[in-house]
């Protein structure tokens, strides 16, 4: 007797797949066949629930990105001191590993560009909740929480390993300019956030 699995089971399944053939091959060279080869199902069966590979590669970013923005959105809301909230959400984000380890690297530009675009989405309401709360703390100073939220994030990329190559020395470097960024974007006393710096070497390799 045939068991008719429901649909979001199958589409777990199938993206479940699709992860590990991403990692192990790469994007480019992981073919819908591929897919179908080592799930077992009919090619009728992938395309009611994904149009394409590209649909495929969407779904199995943003259900990752899903991941870290709900245990990010834990921490905001928790009773953690500010600044605490602020470094666990970091550490969540940057120390997670890739979405999609296999798809992590310099050729993968399509791959990047869909990461940091829903991660952006995903995670700016998140740190903007925590600088609100820091801005009526009196501990953070600006008038544009969400947007300086947004840029932080996107400042955040320079030290991205798959699309710069930076040496340790650099990338501490960057680490540290960002350090100073992230303070005078939230008009905080200077130094608040240098216990933030440890952690940012540790997770790009600065030292």
């Amino acid at each position: 007797m045939r068991i008719v699995k429901e649909r979001e089971v199958r589409q777990s399944e199938i993206l479940d797949i699709a992860e590990g053939l991403f990692n192990t091959k790469g994007y480019a060279d992981t073919s819908i066949s591929d897919i179908l080869d080592k799930s077992g199902i009919a090619r009728g069966t992938l395309y009611y629930h994904f149009k394409s590979k590209e649909e495929i590669l969407d779904a199995v970013i943003e259900r990752n990105l899903n991941l870290l923005a709900d245990k990010m959105q834990k921490v905001a809301d928790s009773h953690l001191s500010v600044f605490d909230k602020y470094y666990k959400i970091v550490e969540i984000q940057m120390g997670s590993g890739t979405v999609v380890e296999g798809l992590h690297n310099i050729e993968n530009a399509q791959f990047h560009q869909k990461s940091f675009c829903l991660g952006l989405m995903r995670f700016a309401p998140i740190y903007c909740q925590v600088i609100e709360e820091g801005v009526k703390q009196g501990i953070f100073h600006t008038e544009c929480p969400y947007e300086t939220a947004e840029l932080l994030l996107c400042a955040s990329r320079i030290t991205d390993p798959g699309i710069f190559t930076w040496t340790k020395e650099q990338l501490a470097e960057k680490n540290e300019s960002y350090i100073t960024l992230l303070e005078r974007a939230l008009g905080t006393e200077n130094g608040y956030f240098a216990p933030l710096l440890p952690l940012l070497n540790n997770l790009n390799g600065g030292n």
